[in-house]
């Protein structure tokens, strides 16, 4: 029986959703319903501006469970309370020895980088938040202003394409302001909720 070189490197290719192979012939991607900034706002439970801290990678009992957890120092936030908190966003990929997980059209976070990020608790893992959206859920913020999100990997389907397309690269401050209009929108609808149910 012939050995295999412990340098070999395993790469798992993980479709959270739907390959987007049965559609496109593409094995690398993602389908994903396309979300727009109102859509990811109300979805979200904090919305943040937020630098890049540190990653961390574990492995799970199965070998191909591989989880990156991303501390992010929050410099602001547009919805949710935390602000001048630092925050974990759990992920699942990386790259535990020989082992690499890759998940199509997840959002990548570097250290050091700063982001615009519409975070939701994660449902395995209540105190740390995940991505709405995937990709489409984390902007890079530049040093010009401009808030740009990539979407590589993300095989976009629905209605909402060619907004989510215009939507990946705007001024970072016209995103902000949009993002608290429609938090404001939701606050006041809620407030309306409950004095109308305790009528």
């Amino acid at each position: 029986m012939r050995k295999k070189s412990p340098k070999m490197v395993v790469v798992v290719l993980v479709a959270g959703i739907l390959s987007a192979f049965f559609l496109t012939g593409n094995a690398t991607a993602t389908t994903a319903v396309a979300v727009d900034t109102e859509f990811m706002t109300n979805r979200a439970t904090a919305v943040v501006l937020a630098t890049v801290v540190s990653l961390e990678i574990f492995n799970d009992a199965a070998p191909t469970e591989i989880y990156t957890f991303t501390v992010v120092d929050v410099q602001d936030d547009f919805k949710g309370k935390t602000k001048g908190r630092k925050i974990t966003v759990r992920q699942l990929g990386g790259r535990v020895g020989n082992i690499a997980c890759y998940v199509p059209g997840q959002p990548t976070l570097r250290k050091g980088e700063k982001i615009l990020a519409f975070l939701r608790p994660s449902k395995k893992d209540k105190a740390r938040f995940c991505v709405v959206g995937m990709a489409q859920g984390k902007y890079s913020v530049l040093e010009d202003g401009t808030a740009v999100r990539d979407l590589n990997g993300l095989h976009l389907m629905g209605a909402g394409q060619e907004r989510a397309r215009e939507e990946s690269r705007m001024p970072t401050d016209k995103l902000i302001e949009k993002v608290r209009a429609i938090a404001a929108g939701e606050s006041r609808q809620q407030n309306a909720d409950q004095e109308e149910s305790a009528r």
